[in-house]
């Protein structure tokens, strides 16, 4: 765990009927890393006002804990085999809307974090948090706080930088970067845009630079990051006209 990083946003939110937790608040961990597992549940066992009632290494055996058992707050990995962190925490929230949720993942990606907050999550921390931040995050959930790491409060500024840019977008733009966040070549970016080849390269070049990618490798995973779930025009020069 690294100390060195900045403290997380801490942000009041609305609370509802029911959701403030009861001391002692029972938190339910999902974590399929073994030692990540056991720290952590050893971590919230020893903080004043929590208690750990379980821990899973996949969604399925959460949730079949969760039937059985009434929880308060869930700590959520995203990298879950079987069923995937969101899939588990859309079931969790559909369920039992009233369970507090803390994603504690090293995806921090634009797309995860605001998926993750469209679900309606309490809180996001990366796991190279330290400790005594997850508990001070915990404690401030637990009071309805939204909580979020340097990692997620850095992905929610490049959402609201990259809706600023697209709108400085032309329609070609977007297809060339939803033909290169599906992997197409220049070439065929150059045949569906009515661009030769080097004027396609030139075109790239400059959304390279308006986007702040270092190479077209970059540039495709932030179109990737950016408009995953657009459908870019069939791949004719009339659509970028």
């Amino acid at each position: 765990m690294h100390a060195h990083l900045s403290p997380p946003l801490v942000r009041e939110i609305p609370m509802m009927s029911g959701n403030l937790c009861h001391t002692p608040c029972r938190v339910v961990i999902i974590e399929d890393h073994p030692t990540i597992a056991v720290l952590l549940g050893q971590y919230v066992d020893g903080l004043e006002g929590f208690a750990y009632t379980g821990g899973y290494g996949t969604g399925q055996e959460a949730l079949a804990h969760l039937r059985s058992e009434p929880a308060d707050l869930v700590i959520a990995d995203l990298g879950l085999p079987g069923r995937g962190g969101l899939e588990v925490i859309a079931d969790i929230r559909a369920e039992w809307p009233d369970i507090k949720i803390l994603v504690f993942s090293a995806l921090s990606n634009p797309l995860v974090v605001s998926e993750t907050m469209r679900l309606g999550v309490c809180g996001f921390m990366e796991k190279s948090a330290p400790f005594e931040q997850l508990g001070d995050a915990l404690r401030n959930i637990a009071r309805g706080q939204m909580v979020l790491g340097p990692g997620a409060v850095y992905s929610l500024r490049e959402i609201v930088r990259f809706g600023a840019m697209r709108a400085r977008l032309e329609p070609r733009d977007l297809l060339m970067l939803g033909m290169l966040r599906d992997g197409h070549q220049v070439k065929e970016i150059a045949a569906a845009t009515g661009l030769s080849v080097p004027g396609a390269y030139k075109a790239i070049g400059r959304l390279r630079d308006l986007m702040g990618a270092k190479s077209i490798t970059d540039l495709a995973l932030v179109a990737a990051n950016t408009f995953a779930n657009d459908q870019h025009p069939a791949g004719s020069a009339s659509h970028a006209n």
